[in-house]
């Protein structure tokens, strides 16, 4: 998928390394908070996949969630 504005190429999935660098938290930490269901993802064989889509919705929610916490 193609961004029209920068022309950047956004992978459809992530990898639990990929979603820890951009999350600056351990590829542990990432593969916990998937099995526990509190990031978006499937096992495909035996690795993680996770929807870039679908993470950055999920963080959109976290931000929108902590912003009302602070009101």
């Amino acid at each position: 998928m193609s961004n029209s504005i920068t022309g950047s190429i956004t992978p459809e999935f992530l990898r639990p390394h990929e979603v820890a660098q951009k999350l600056s938290i351990s590829r542990s930490l990432v593969l916990r908070h998937l099995r526990n269901k509190t990031i978006p993802g499937f096992k495909l064989g035996k690795a993680w996949l996770i929807r870039s889509s679908e993470l950055d919705y999920y963080l959109r929610l976290k931000e929108k969630h902590f912003q009302e916490l602070d009101r």
